[in-house]
């Protein structure tokens, strides 16, 4: 299978069909895998799709197809039996009426189930939801989940980081489940960022989005142990403390 597209859909479906045996060659036209999201964590998926035996290729398009052949702009030349086209995909809206609400995908705005859900409950409700901390999630193995700004969207010298690796953590050892990472970003002392690879990702990055809603900092927190959530208290005090290493 070729699959045109490293978004969520793309690399979701990528692991997949690797799964099920699948020989599988992901293209992306962007200079990175999964490229919405944090610069780091898009390094780390290409290193678990290289472990997984995923093929892609990066800055690459289709140039043609001929029979079954399918020839790249790298030059490669790949001959699959399916093609996965998910690049993305537009509302099916003739025009806008005037007193209809659009919500969900057709609204053009953000493509995601819950943040539907949360337009609807503005519409009826009134409440309210600020769009730029709308968590996004890539299911797979390990998860990707991530909310806020991305470290690629900050200005050099203007931000903090901190980061840990899931290895550290032993509740990851227990479950043979190692691979990933937690990374926080802060602007003037206030976190603005968060971005989870590791198993229960999705939900996990809730407990960050309320920290950059609400302010809450090391000192509000205390997390169950063994648990992966407490690597949100390490990244922290990581972020707290720069002096812990």
């Amino acid at each position: 299978m070729l699959i045109v597209g490293s978004g969520a859909i793309g690399c979701e479906w990528a692991q997949i069909m690797n799964n099920f045996g699948v020989e599988t060659t992901v293209i992306e036209l962007a200079q990175n895998l999964l490229p919405l999201a944090d610069i780091d964590i898009s390094k780390r998926l290409e290193r678990v799709f290289k472990s997984k035996g995923i093929n892609f290729y990066k800055e690459t398009s289709i140039e043609g197809i001929d029979g079954k052949n399918v020839h790249l702009s790298n030059g490669q030349m790949i001959t699959p039996e399916k093609i996965l086209v998910s690049i993305g995909r537009i509302p099916n809206v003739i025009e806008k009426l005037d007193g209809i609400t659009y919500l969900g995908d057709v609204s053009g705005e953000i493509q995601l189930a819950h943040y539907a859900q949360r337009q609807s409950l503005f519409e009826t409700i009134g409440l309210p939801y600020n769009k730029n901390l709308i968590p996004s999630v890539v299911y797979g193995t390990p998860e990707i989940a991530w909310v806020g700004k991305r470290e690629q969207d900050l200005e050099k010298g203007c931000y903090t980081k901190a980061n840990i690796l899931i290895s550290s953590l032993g509740k990851a050892w227990c479950d043979c489940k190692t691979d990933g990472i937690i990374k926080v970003l802060k602007v003037e002392n206030k976190i603005v960022g968060a971005h989870i690879m590791a198993e229960h990702a999705s939900s996990m990055i809730n407990t960050l989005s309320v920290a950059i809603q609400k302010g809450v900092d090391i000192e509000d927190v205390c997390f169950p142990h063994p648990t992966y959530s407490e690597g949100m208290f390490d990244v922290l005090l990581k972020m707290y403390e720069p002096n812990f290493k």
